[in-house]
This record gives structure tokens, sequence and C-alpha cells, in this order.
């Protein structure tokens, strides 16, 4: 069979800085000991969830992917609990932000069921969608890549409403009823 690639046009190009996105997310499982599900590290004893993102909306850009690594164990062993380092702090900060905006939850909302939402299993956000601001970067290859600027959440109004109504939900529709 002969395939015709002279109307190939790439389809490659990068989402646009500032844009925003729906992504569904999967939990690459690591086989980690210490946390179920968290990928160890190659080269220490530190430990990650590692997220990976599919773009569900806008359609325009539906099937990109993003990855992200949340740090859970230092390269000492530290946890968040036990005075981790910068890159476990950051690791929880932005499982935080995953889980108010797949649960819709406000920051500052410090209520018993916000409290306990926010207690999760790594699993817990496989199959999640959530909302993300884009940027890019180069990498040390010097090809440009699209990565998770940040992680929208209801805190962040009114970007996270007006995404939400863009993207077709009501008040009170789960970010999952995404089409």
């Amino acid at each position: 069979m002969t395939i015709d690639t002279n109307a190939a046009t790439g389809g490659d190009s990068l989402i646009p800085e500032g844009a925003i996105v729906a992504l569904k997310l999967a939990l690459r499982p690591g086989f980690g000991t210490q946390i179920h599900d968290a990928t160890p590290s190659k080269s220490g004893p530190a430990v990650y969830a590692d997220y990976e993102g599919t773009t569900i909306a806008p359609a325009e850009y539906k099937g990109r992917k993003f990855w992200q690594r949340c740090g859970l164990i230092d390269k000492e062993g530290k946890t968040l609990a036990q005075g981790g380092n910068f890159y476990v702090q950051k690791g929880a900060y932005e499982l935080r932000k995953m889980v108010e905006s797949a649960k819709s939850i406000a920051h500052d909302d410090m209520s018993s069921a916000a409290v306990e939402a926010r207690k999760i299993k790594l699993n817990d956000l496989h199959g999640a969608v959530i909302l993300v601001t884009v940027k890019h970067e180069t990498d040390n290859r010097g090809v440009d890549r699209q990565v998770i600027d940040g992680i929208l959440t209801p805190s962040d109004y009114p970007e996270y409403v007006d995404a939400r109504k863009r993207f077709g939900l009501a008040d009170g529709d789960s970010l999952n009823d995404i089409a």
C-alpha cells in the first residue's frame, strides 16, 4: 500500500502559552515499596508520583500529553511530615492543587469535608480531570515543549469558573463531565 504524505502538515504545534486546558490524569505506577504506586528514583531513595495528563478540552488540543512528577520522598529519605526538602514540599503542594482542581475545593476552604477530601491515595487521582494553564520551555536539546504552568482551582477566580463554562459545565457539574 502506498501512503501519500504530501498533505501532511505536522500537526504538532504547541498549545499556546497561557491557554487553559482540561487534562485527564493517569497515574503511571512505579511499584514503590514505601508508598504504593509511587515511582522510586533510579539514583537514590527519592520517590515521586508520576502522572500523565491527556488533554480532553478544548477540542482542538484533544489528545495532547503533559507529564507531572510530584516528589514524595527526598534523596535523604524524608517525607513531607519529616521535613522533606523543596522537592517534597513542591510535590505535596502540586498534589494538593490537583485534588482541589478535580474536586472543586477552594484553597482556603478548611471545612472538615474539604480537609478530608484532600487526604488521598495516589491512585485516587487516576482518571480525575483537572484544569491547568500552559507554558513553553526549552529542553536541554533545544526543543520547545509545552508544560503545566499552573493548576487551577476554584480559588483562581474568574479563570477557573470561566474555563468550566467554556467547557460546557454548569454549577455543580464535575470536571469529569467534560465530554
